[in-house]
Order: structure tokens, then C-alpha cells, then sequence
């Protein structure tokens, strides 16, 4: 049986998509001439409704952005917050987020052969009183690398998922989009074919909570983790 995806939260994940892409951005891009190289990032997000406001000392929104490469190791980027929602000095909902991201790539005559994305979230949120805060916590992953490909033939990508959203994997390469995919299953592979050139893969994944689905007095706990493998086929 598939464990059951958590439920999305819009408003958290409309904001994440700048937020983490900016933090990609903001990475050092390692040497272009790196067979696979690229960025990555975590992010923690929280949101409240309006009628409580977040600890003066907890920033609503925080991650960590890393650059890998072939040839040097991986790379890791990871961030944890807690949060506490309140009114008139009652805590209504409080909760915390612990994500981490990894990427490491592998090559073979100076090409690329192997890409390996990970991503680990746990995701905490109680309802500790009856004040309707609307906290919302989103946990989220991003990956960006580029694949240098020197001969004709197949980029096999495989992932696997559980309790949160692999929301969509794309692979772009000179002529335009050869891949573009949001996956409806937690786990899953797809082949394609490719010529010789650098193509630039994507992927993000996130995990949610929202206070709405918490009883008052109760925690819920989700623990989520992703992979995605992409391997070049001769």
C-alpha cells in the first residue's frame, strides 16, 4: 500500500517558488566545465491567518542553498526552525521543520553518467488551543544540474516518494523541453532519448502542514523523504 500524501497548501506553495529559487540563484555556480555540477536548497515557511502573529525571533520564511560538482563529493543543504503562533500571549499553534537536500553527481569519459538527488524532511505542527491561528508550515527541496552528454542515447530518470509532493521534474536541453513531468505515483522511472549536448535538470519537492487539520490538544508529525536518480543509457 502508498502511504497517503499529505495535502497541499497553496498559499505556502506559491510563495515557496521564488523563495527557493532564489536561494538556488544565490549559489556560486561551480565550473561550467564540470560534466555535472549544479545548486541546491532546503526551505522552512510558516503563515499565519492574521489573527496571530509569529515570535518576534522566528523568521516566516529561512533555508540554505549548496553547490555540487562531479568530481568534488556531494553537497548538503539543510535548515530547521520552530515556530510559535500566538494572541494576546497565547500560543495557539506551534511547530517545527527540519529539512535537508543532497546531490552528488558521477561521470565516465568526461560525461555525464550519474545524478543523484535526496531530500529528508520532518514536519511538526500542534494545535495547542482553540484560536483558529492558521499556521501553515511547508518544508521544500529544489534542485538545479546541468548534464553534459557526449553521445547519442537514453537519460533514464527514477524517483521515489513518500508522505510528501515530488510536485515536477523537467529535463531541458538546447532545442527546448525534452521532459516535463509531474509525477501521479509515489514511485516511478522514464526513459529519453538525447543527443550531444548539456541539458539542465530540475526537481522539486516540498512537505505541508496546516494547523485546519489538527485537532486542539493534538501533534501531527509527518516524515517525508524523496529520490531521484537519473542515469545515462548508451
Amino acid at each position: 500500500m502508498n502511504p497517503p500524501r499529505t495535502r497541499r497548501t497553496p498559499a505556502l506553495l506559491a510563495g515557496t517558488a521564488l523563495t527557493v529559487s532564489a536561494l538556488v540563484v544565490a549559489g556560486a555556480a561551480p565550473a561550467s566545465a564540470a560534466p555535472v555540477h549544479g545548486n541546491i536548497a532546503a526551505t522552512a515557511e510558516a503563515n499565519t491567518n492574521g489573527t496571530c502573529a509569529l515570535a518576534p525571533d522566528e523568521a516566516s520564511s529561512s533555508g540554505e542553498a549548496a553547490t555540487f560538482t562531479s568530481g568534488a563529493g556531494g553537497a548538503t543543504a539543510h535548515v530547521q526552525e520552530g515556530y510559535h503562533a500566538s494572541a494576546a500571549s497565547t500560543v495557539g499553534a506551534s511547530g517545527s521543520i527540519d529539512v535537508e537536500t543532497t546531490a552528488s553527481g558521477s561521470t565516465r569519459d568526461r560525461a555525464f553518467k550519474r545524478l543523484d538527488l535526496e531530500s529528508t524532511g520532518l514536519v511538526m505542527l500542534r494545535n495547542d488551543a482553540a484560536l483558529d491561528c492558521g499556521l501553515e508550515l511547508l518544508a521544500a527541496s529544489e534542485a538545479t544540474a546541468v548534464l553534459k552528454v557526449a553521445k547519442r542515447g537514453k537519460v533514464r530518470i527514477a524517483w521515489n516518494s513518500s508522505a510528501g509532493d515530488l510536485e515536477r521534474f523537467t529535463l531541458k536541453g538546447a532545442a527546448g523541453v525534452v521532459l516535463d513531468r509531474v509525477p501521479t505515483r509515489p514511485e516511478g522511472e522514464v526513459t529519453v532519448r538525447v543527443k550531444p549536448g548539456r541539458y539542465t535538470l530540475t526537481s522539486k519537492a516540498s512537505i505541508t502542514a496546516d494547523e485546519a487539520d489538527v485537532a486542539v490538544g493534538a501533534t501531527a508529525t509527518t516524515l517525508g523523504f524523496y529520490t531521484l536518480r537519473a542515469t545515462y543509457l548508451s
